[in-house]
């Protein structure tokens, strides 16, 4: 029972590291494992009510175990399709698009693929991550249906690919990461009244050893995307 009641506040201790005023990633990274604690507070809520019998000591930990799987469920739900979607879907075909996001993992060998899931989709625009030279290679024989592209290849993980059916004006690649870490930027003409939408396209540096000590770089990706509004960004 000890090594449950430790595992049970261990729990419960978990989701409240993310509020320490730190951005190191070993505190950011509990961030990212909501989903994870959720399914191990139902998992230890079904032992102790399974396997132990009423006392003070189970009640109180199903009780530490309830609050902190509602506390953790507050934040998923959102994300999940018990709640209705916040962008509404377009009316009219003739004003809208698709758009495909890929982390396609640079020494993934699998690009036919991924080529195959880009015919299959057919997006007015796809974009791809981890992208090198290898990977442009591969993706040339797209081009005679996405005529237009913006490419940064690197070896270092970071490369960025934007290819598009229209035509794509005000290109722009610049560093706003890190000076190896590449961000596209680039306007299209997409809808019958003209008007212009801007793509911005980032992929900041994740908090992890190997990577970044701290996850300042995505704060200040947020913000510089909240400066653009009201254009369209799309980020990743």
């Amino acid at each position: 029972m000890f090594i449950l009641i430790c595992i049970t506040l261990i729990s419960a201790i978990f989701p409240l590291i993310p509020k320490l005023k730190s951005r190191h990633w070993m505190i950011q990274l509990f961030d990212y494992l909501r989903f994870q604690l959720i399914v191990l507070k139902l998992v230890l809520i079904v032992v102790w009510l399974l396997f132990f019998t009423i006392s003070t000591v189970s009640l109180s930990c199903l009780t530490v175990l309830l609050v902190g799987l509602f506390a953790q469920f507050r934040y998923v739900a959102p994300y999940s399709s018990l709640f209705s979607k916040e962008v509404i879907s377009v009316e009219h075909e003739k004003e809208s698009f698709s758009i495909l996001i890929a982390n396609v993992l640079q020494p993934n060998s699998k690009k036919q693929e991924f080529l195959k899931l880009i015919n299959t989709h057919a997006p007015t625009f796809f974009i791809t991550l981890e992208s090198d030279l290898e990977w442009e290679k591969a993706m040339k024989e797209l081009e005679d249906v996405y005529p237009y592209a913006v490419k940064k290849p690197k070896d270092n993980l970071y490369g960025m690919h934007f290819y598009s059916k229209v035509e794509i004006a005000d290109t722009n690649i610049s560093y706003l990461v890190e000076e190896d870490v590449p961000s596209i930027q680039a306007k299209v003409e997409l809808f019958s009244s003209g008007q212009p939408i801007e793509i911005n396209i980032v992929h900041p540096k994740p908090p992890a050893p190997g990577e970044n000590e701290t996850a300042k770089e995505k704060v200040y990706t947020t913000l510089w995307l909240s400066l653009i509004a009201p254009s369209a960004a799309v980020q990743q």
